[in-house]
């Protein structure tokens, strides 16, 4: 699911930016504007170089300032979590993830040699939660580590268990299709792997924001990534896949986190906070709720616009951070 809801949410928004452009035209400027920036008359300023090595430097001691350690109380079973401070301190996290954000990519605008840019990336995570939570690759083995749902996954493949009156209990009532469907999906959760290690408390972060939006994420995956009757698919999400091989080759067989991962997980938990915004801003205005016309609302409300605006950003930098590439004329190729 949250594959899913990024391939989603990175191709709705960038739709929006390319409306009227074709694909040979969008791949044509590509090419022509790499061609200018290696030409000798385009100055390589290594300001922004500078002042986003620095920044990443300063990243883990700064963004950490938003949250404290929350210990397991089985340590056998669950790794601890990374808790906000305070009210406040989810704000700061995700303005810290905004300044870097932004200073990245006007440092990968400049053009200038990012070595040791590039360096500061790659540097071994050593914070807050550094040695209190194995980083993984693995779906499962990393969510069944994580306090709030490892427990529930861990239920969900036993065969003794009743679900059926377990989740009815948590007034959640299911049919025994839908639980099969949900068996089968944890089930593959065993052979996913994300394409950079992730901690447990990583996951946390996200989760709290993922959850609270289930049934909407559901929702909008169902409406883009299915072809109305006679018509294409809104977009390609091959596309979206090759994006993360190429971030896979990039963190290749590495076992443990850096400095751009926790980035990373920053930029995941901006767009998904984004995300969760537009889509509450869409069920307010659109009564009674249709999330066929999601992608209409998007097209038409301004504070959607610049929702989408902000989250490509966050695409852009997070394929910075993993010098990767995504096919922006390919994930759209098919809307048009």
């Amino acid at each position: 699911m949250l594959k899913k809801s990024l391939i989603i949410i990175c191709a709705v928004l960038i739709l929006a930016l390319v409306i009227g452009c074709s694909a040979d035209s969008i791949a044509s400027l590509g090419k022509g504007l790499g061609k200018l920036s290696d030409a000798t008359l385009v100055p390589r300023n290594p300001y922004y170089v500078q002042k986003a090595t620095e920044n990443v430097e300063a990243f883990i001691e700064e963004s950490e300032k938003a949250f404290e350690w929350n210990a397991s109380s089985d340590p056998t079973v669950y790794d601890g979590t990374l808790k906000f401070k305070e009210e406040t301190s989810k704000q700061f996290y995700l303005n810290t993830i905004d300044e870097t954000v932004n200073i990245l990519l006007s440092a990968r605008d400049s053009s200038a040699s990012d070595k040791a840019l590039r360096n500061a990336l790659n540097a071994k995570y050593k914070g807050l939660s550094y040695g209190k939570s194995d980083a993984r690759k693995n779906l499962y083995d990393g969510l069944v580590k994580e306090a709030t749902i490892g427990g529930l996954l861990v239920q969900l493949e036993n065969p003794q268990l009743n679900l059926l009156m377990l989740l009815h209990f948590m007034g959640i009532d299911v049919n025994k299709e839908q639980i099969d469907s949900v068996k089968n999906g944890v089930q593959k959760l065993h052979d996913m792997n994300l394409p950079m290690p992730v901690q447990s408390c990583d996951y946390t972060l996200i989760i709290g924001i993922f959850m609270s939006r289930l049934s909407s994420v559901v929702s909008i995956v169902k409406s883009m990534s299915h072809a109305d009757p006679g018509d294409k698919p809104k977009i390609d999400t091959s596309v979206f896949a090759n994006f993360q091989k190429d971030i896979a080759s990039s963190v290749n067989d590495r076992d443990y986190q850096t400095v751009g991962d926790k980035v990373a997980v920053g930029i995941l938990f901006g767009i998904m906070n984004e995300m969760a915004e537009v889509s509450a801003d869409f069920e307010e205005h659109c009564k009674p709720v249709d999330y066929d016309l999601f992608f209409d609302f998007l097209m038409a409300d301004d504070g959607a616009k610049a929702s989408m605006d902000k989250i490509l950003g966050y695409f852009d930098a997070l394929s910075y951070v993993y010098n990767s590439k995504l096919d922006i004329a390919g994930l759209v190729s098919g809307a048009f």
